[in-house]
């Protein structure tokens, strides 16, 4: 699904009206995280997450972070649930054999530079990464998942949306009370700029230390601009969008899906038939073509992949010492 807009607005009426459900998720919530007994791993883990629903810049942050400590002299797997795929055990991701439909699109991004291991409970996927030998793992999102205890938490903000209306869903867009979310989280990577009024949330209503808050920012690695068609089926569609524009490509129109979302032939025969009318190019995103890609020869969908280029974005960090530093001077604290 694609975030509600009063997620983001300050509480009216449908937030209002929806905060019924969100006591009884929250109520929900609690009662797992109080209930689970949480594993503790033989190998250190760190868990890249967010505090809402909805993309944040996790992934791009879980690449960025494996090459930090693939300078620090570690090889780090990666842990993922493999959301939007249709395997139900547990498995490494083999790029050249495996298709987003039966990894999740977000696994076989990473699995082009990554060992990542899949399974619908990560434990699992932890136990196959140290069978094969593996000594860190990052887990790909699963903050608010009690059944892994996690070596360090880096919570990632997208500056621009903050924590929106600071309600839970589905009134909101918190995925745990603030006050449980806090006490686990050892940094805070804001994402789009530095943000003043995104830091004092973060200090504020967070308690966290602004020595603990890193910046950075997602920068197109990009073809050259030209008119396009823009297409993507991603948490937060506006952001790819004003990234084209900013970069300089002209948008001839644009046309959004809802995350992770699985295209139809139907659907990739009206893309190039519409980008064909207004004489522009396709472009995508990372996520999205991966997830074209593999398409039954001579299909829509397999031509639709062969049209449309994509805009991979690549996270600059503003203090990438600094947090490769801190993440290293905890790996061997008790996890929590």
């Amino acid at each position: 699904m694609r975030s509600p807009a009063f997620w983001y607005q300050p509480v009216g009426l449908p937030a209002i009206m929806l905060t019924p459900l969100a006591h009884i998720y929250g109520a929900l919530e609690a009662v797992r995280r109080r209930t689970t007994v949480s594993q503790h791993a033989d190998i250190p883990v760190i868990c890249v997450g967010n505090l809402t629903a909805g993309g944040a810049g996790k992934t791009p942050t879980v690449r960025a972070l494996a090459k930090l400590l693939h300078g620090a002299g570690f090889a780090p797997a990666v842990l993922s649930r493999g959301y939007g795929g249709n395997n139900t055990t547990t498995m490494r991701v083999d790029p050249t054999n495996h298709r987003a439909i039966d990894t999740g699109d977000e696994p076989l991004m990473l699995a082009q530079d990554l060992p990542v291991y899949v399974a619908r409970d990560r434990r699992d996927a932890l136990n196959c990464a140290i069978a094969d030998g593996m000594q860190l793992a990052i887990k790909d999102d699963g903050f608010q998942n009690p059944t892994l205890a996690h070596n360090y938490n880096l919570i990632v903000v997208d500056a621009k949306l903050g924590l929106g209306n600071g309600l839970l869903l589905p009134a909101g867009p918190l995925r745990q009370p603030l006050t449980a979310s806090a006490p686990r989280i050892d940094a805070v990577l804001v994402i789009g700029g530095s943000s003043n009024a995104t830091r004092r949330i973060i200090t504020d209503r967070l308690g966290i230390d602004p020595t603990r808050i890193f910046t950075g920012d997602l920068v197109p690695v990009a073809p050259v601009p030209t008119r396009v068609l823009a297409y993507c089926g991603i948490g937060q569609p506006a952001k790819f969008f004003d990234t084209l524009r900013d970069t300089g490509f002209a948008l001839a129109d644009t046309v959004a899906f809802a995350d992770h979302h699985l295209f139809t032939d139907a659907e990739a025969a009206q893309l190039i038939e519409t980008a064909k009318r207004l004489n522009a190019k396709l472009m995508t995103t990372e996520k999205d073509l991966t997830r074209l890609r593999g398409a039954p020869a001579g299909s829509p969908l397999a031509a639709l992949s062969d049209a449309s280029a994509c805009l991979p974005v690549e996270l600059v960090l503003d203090n990438a010492a600094g947090l490769i530093e801190d993440v290293l001077e905890k790996l061997n604290q008790p996890p929590h």
